[in-house]
């Protein structure tokens, strides 16, 4: 019997100094889009939605998305809403209502500060930091 030699193609991969964070909340998008800009100090704008094809089914979905890009610090800041209907942009994090993306965040110390600022906030049910190890589609958390 032969054997089958599989081969896969590396897609390209998340920045190394992302932070991705999963929330969970039954705020509407606006409404945590302001609440972290007052919260982090954020300036986020709404940006056209981000677009995903789900290949199998060539269905396209399209998340809300907003972002916000600090000159000073060098960090850009990423909402995305995790639902499509009854789709996920990373289904292996289905609890997770929004995405927080933090791209230039080489520091534990921002990690730190982002989990205490937004864990003190009771709108905010679940904020957890997503292992990008167990996610299958890290090509979608390639915003540039």
């Amino acid at each position: 019997m032969l054997t089958r030699k599989r081969y896969s193609l590396k897609a390209s991969q998340p920045a190394p100094d992302l932070l991705p964070l999963g929330l969970a909340c039954t705020l509407r998008d606006y409404q945590l889009g302001f609440l972290l800009n007052q919260l982090l100090h954020l300036d986020l704008e709404r940006q056209p939605d981000f677009e995903v094809e789900i290949p199998r089914t060539r269905q396209r979905l399209n998340f809300c998305w907003f972002r916000y890009t600090d000159p000073e610090l060098h960090l850009t800041y990423h909402l995305l809403s995790n639902r499509c209907g009854q789709n996920c942009l990373l289904p292996e994090y289905r609890q997770a209502d929004y995405l927080l993306c933090v791209s230039g965040a080489e520091s534990n110390l921002l990690r730190d500060l982002l989990f205490e600022r937004l864990r003190s906030r009771a709108e905010l049910q679940l904020v957890f930091e997503i292992d990008l190890r167990r996610v299958k589609h890290q090509n979608r958390l390639i915003f540039d």
